[in-house]
């Protein structure tokens, strides 16, 4: 695209005339606070919070969320008394996308542990020399 294709593309772009609520409206999209609804980066999650006695003390909804996205996302989860256990959870920014990551790996290491018996780094790199560049991501290397 070049520079002119460009400049029309903003010429077309919706404006309020007024920088100082354009700066204000980024401002906001950038703003983790749970009650703000214009936060770009919040993602729902389902989590399976069980079917037990102590699940229903567990579903609640987020704060910040209107009542019609609120219905939305459970119905994309079943609904409210689903048979899996599923409830929606906010995700806000990279860091809790992060930290879920770790959370994910570690349950599933400890659910291999539990289902092969034994340390699972033991029987996975027996045979193998590994290095550890980040914590998702390990290079291996024979040997």
């Amino acid at each position: 695209m070049g520079l002119s294709q460009h400049l029309q593309a903003l010429a077309r772009m919706p404006s309020t005339l007024n920088p100082e609520l354009e700066i204000l409206g980024i401002a906001r999209a950038y703003d983790p606070h749970p009650h703000n609804p214009e936060f770009r980066f919040r993602h729902y999650f389902q989590n399976v919070i069980g079917t037990d006695a102590y699940a229903a003390q567990r579903k609640t909804k987020p704060p910040g969320v209107d009542e019609l996205t609120w219905h939305g996302l459970l119905d994309e989860v079943g609904g409210e008394h689903n048979a899996d256990g599923l409830w929606p959870v906010p995700g806000d920014g990279f860091k809790t996308l992060s930290e879920r990551a770790r959370v994910q790996v570690r349950v599933c290491l400890s659910q291999i542990q539990t289902h092969c018996g034994g340390p699972i780094t033991a029987r996975l790199f027996a045979h193998t020399n590994y290095e550890r560049t980040d914590p998702f991501r390990v290079t291996l290397t024979g040997r």
